[in-house]
């Protein structure tokens, strides 16, 4: 299928049916062969969804049509052709408006095709500018950037403004390719051998041990190989979770929202004589956990359809290790789901928090004497995760935090129970990390 026209397509349904972009370029993908092709795919639509706003603005500079009265199609052709015009130097003008007025003559009407092609004429013609430097106030770092004022000013009022600033410089680089060695099966020295003989760019990680940064992957070589188990896809810090935990023989452990099953399955492996139970919300996402650990060859794993907010039905102050990777804006992987900064709202946030504040109590009522909880988030909220995980330790006096040793980064909080790791601080997703036990 012709590239360009898969971006458009993908970018429509975006629009039209406010699915995640990562649920409909997974389905998408599948379509184009090369992967010259998946590259400019990914990369197109990643930027014109990270930058829609400043694209939005540019465009209508050039036709003086609010994008309100712009058809879909043209809207959606427009910012692909500012986008690879302006962000992509790699990509010359003949092709972007060849390439334009092809995909158009299949999606839409001849009128359109005509407007389309003048625009495209005028754009190429007339710089788009974009400052990124100095910028001070949260309205100069929201419209240079294209993200929402409030959640500018929430890292602000957390983080300060230069490091705000690092995270949206970072969240506009491409996101690392991180693979997780099943080390049950192959040793990550002979994967990597692997990786390289099908002509692919892969290194160790000195962040952790079975992690593998790829710049990308090919059909072949994922079809072979992650068929048969030999590893997952997973962000470093994501990985980092399994780290933590420690289990004693017989010891019951309980991943309260275990969907889409990347930590679960870490943990199975690294445990394999050890009963884990996974529970989540739907049927749907129980399914995908199923396929993950179905693949991996995983059988110390029981799955159950269940709001984990009762779970102290199931277990009574009997569990030994509970899992809560709880509910979470997302915050910390906008780098490689940039669709979260276009749907997130800022009151998902106080909501979000009332949901892990009730999944936390859940946890503390099933956790037996001596038991751990590790709570973790792939947000970067202060008010999901340290906050959060502070006023949980003050609500129960005998819950205590547990000094994480297991990960050696540089950091103070670790010997506080937590660690909140940034996008910029090791070029990985944003995820928190905390460990306590019930005395």
């Amino acid at each position: 299928m012709n590239t360009r026209l898969l971006i458009a397509k993908t970018l429509k349904e975006w629009e039209l049916e406010e699915c995640p972009i990562h649920i409909l370029m997974q389905r998408n993908v599948l379509k184009l062969d090369s992967q010259d092709e998946i590259k400019l795919y990914k990369k197109i639509v990643f930027g014109v969804i990270e930058n829609k706003n400043i694209l939005d603005e540019y465009i209508l500079s050039l036709t003086n049509r609010k994008q309100t009265k712009l058809h879909i199609v043209v809207k959606i052709i427009l910012r692909m052709s500012a986008y690879q015009k302006y962000f992509l130097s790699e990509i010359p003008d003949y092709a972007i408006a060849n390439e334009s007025v092809k995909i158009a003559k299949k999606m839409t009407h001849k009128g359109n095709v005509g407007f389309i092609n003048a625009v495209i004429r005028k754009m190429l013609i007339t710089p788009l500018e974009i400052n990124r430097n100095n910028l001070e106030s949260v309205e100069e770092l929201s419209n240079a950037y294209d993200y929402p004022k409030w959640m500018i000013n929430n890292w602000i009022l957390d983080y300060g403004i230069d490091t705000t600033k690092k995270i949206l410089k970072q969240f506009s680089k491409p996101s690392h390719l991180f693979l997780r060695c099943n080390s049950n099966k192959i040793k990550r020295e002979d994967l990597i051998l692997l990786l390289k003989d099908e002509g692919i760019d892969a290194r160790a990680s000195e962040l952790y041990e079975q992690a593998i940064i790829c710049k990308k992957i090919g059909k072949t070589f994922l079809n072979k190989y992650f068929e048969k188990g030999y590893f997952s896809v997973q962000d470093i810090s994501s990985m980092l979770v399994a780290s933590i935990v420690e289990l004693k023989k017989d010891d019951v452990f309980v991943d309260m929202c275990c969907a889409p099953g990347g930590k679960l399955s870490h943990i199975a492996e690294k445990f394999r004589f050890n009963q884990l139970y996974g529970y989540d919300l739907t049927k749907e996402k129980i399914e995908k956990v199923k396929n993950q650990i179905n693949r991996l060859e995983l059988y110390n794993i029981k799955l159950n359809v269940l709001d984990s907010r009762k779970l102290n039905d199931c277990w009574d102050e009997n569990v030994d290790f509970i899992l809560l990777d709880a509910p979470c804006s997302g915050t910390g992987v906008i780098g490689r789901k940039p669709d979260i900064k276009r749907f997130r709202k800022e009151s998902d946030i106080n909501n979000l928090v009332k949901i892990q504040l009730e999944l936390l109590e859940t946890a503390y009522k099933c956790l037996k004497k001596g038991g751990f909880l590790l709570y973790s988030t792939c947000s970067i909220e202060k008010v999901e995760n340290e906050i959060q995980f502070k006023l949980f330790l003050d609500r129960h006096k005998d819950m205590e935090p547990v000094s994480i040793k297991e990960i050696e980064l540089e950091t103070k909080s670790l010997k506080e129970g937590f660690i909140q790791i940034l996008p910029h601080h090791y070029d990985t997703d944003g995820f928190f990390i905390s460990l306590c036990r019930k005395k």
